[in-house]
């Protein structure tokens, strides 16, 4: 059986609402569009199940296990806490990422990061698999007074259909990478990086210090 790895696996880590890790969370996959259960697979030979829902780990994550869907199979995740309430949107029509079988699209766009003394122009690339989108781009730090930061130029066809997308990402505040968040509005395209928990936008450290996005950055969100 042909499987391709899901875009819900690409997210590295769970949070609750007010930013705490998930520990013990679910994952809970159906067929697209209905409350049937969809099986999925531990890794790309297609052979071995996953548990239905999927039990994150205490770190929020899944250890050791990943999420394969069978070739041309849309997915609806739902994501819970350990007591089945759910947390964040439900994914509706999640394709497998490179299936031959649904359409992927990738390329780049230029973008402009705001927060420096000077205009940053920067070229993002973008994935787009799955109802997911996946923007990275190389390091973007430097000497900074700001303690608000945002990423403006996201074309209409990547941004959220609607509302905005929250997600973490990685951030260099005071010289060290720490972990943020990153988020996209939908009308607007405008990505908003934070720190803290709780997607707390108050920002970064003040005064002058280096700031920015490290060389590992990257975002991951629903455009559905």
């Amino acid at each position: 059986m042909a499987v391709y790895l899901s875009p819900i696996a690409t997210i590295f880590q769970y949070f609750t609402e007010v930013g705490i890790i998930l520990a013990g969370g679910k994952i809970n996959t159906y067929v697209a569009g209905t409350s049937t259960p969809q099986v999925t697979y531990t890794d790309i030979t297609g052979v071995t199940p996953n548990s239905n829902p999927i039990i994150l780990g205490s770190n929020g994550r899944l250890n050791n296990v990943s999420i394969y869907q069978p070739s041309g199979v849309s997915l609806k995740v739902i994501v819970t806490d350990a007591n089945n309430n759910q947390v964040g949107p439900t994914f509706d029509q999640l394709q497998g990422i490179n299936d031959p079988a649904v359409s992927t699209s990738s390329g780049n766009f230029p973008a402009v990061l705001t927060g420096f003394t000077g205009t940053v122009n920067v070229t993002v690339k973008y994935l787009v698999a799955g109802g997911f989108v996946l923007l990275s781009a190389a390091q973007l730090s430097a000497t900074s007074n700001a303690t608000t930061m945002t990423l403006t130029g996201i074309p209409a066809n990547l941004r959220p259909i609607s509302g905005a997308q929250a997600c973490t990402c990685l951030l260099e505040d005071n010289g060290a990478v720490i972990g943020g968040w990153a988020t996209i509005q939908s009308g607007t395209g405008i990505i908003n990086f934070g720190t803290g928990f709780n997607n707390n936008q108050a920002g970064f450290t003040a005064g002058s210090t280096t700031k920015g996005l490290p060389s590992t950055w990257n975002v991951i969100y629903a455009i559905l």
